[in-house]
């Protein structure tokens, strides 16, 4: 669900008039915070909650490589 979710955040973000790199943000937030619940709603914020996560410095999961 959350590559669906992504897609339609992106979507979103281009109506709203946002600059290219900021729809990418924006959908690989939507993602990121839909995969955070076990349904597929609950998770999904509005783009103001996800921006301010964002400039708050979201926490970041290390990348464990072998």
């Amino acid at each position: 669900m959350s590559s669906i979710s992504c897609i339609a955040a992106f979507i979103k973000a281009m109506l709203d008039g946002c600059e290219p790199l900021e729809c990418a943000r924006l959908a690989a937030a939507t993602g990121a915070s839909c995969v955070t619940a076990y349904d597929a709603l609950s998770g999904l914020l509005p783009f103001e909650e996800l921006r301010q996560k964002m400039e708050a410095g979201w926490e970041k999961q290390s990348i464990i490589r072998p």
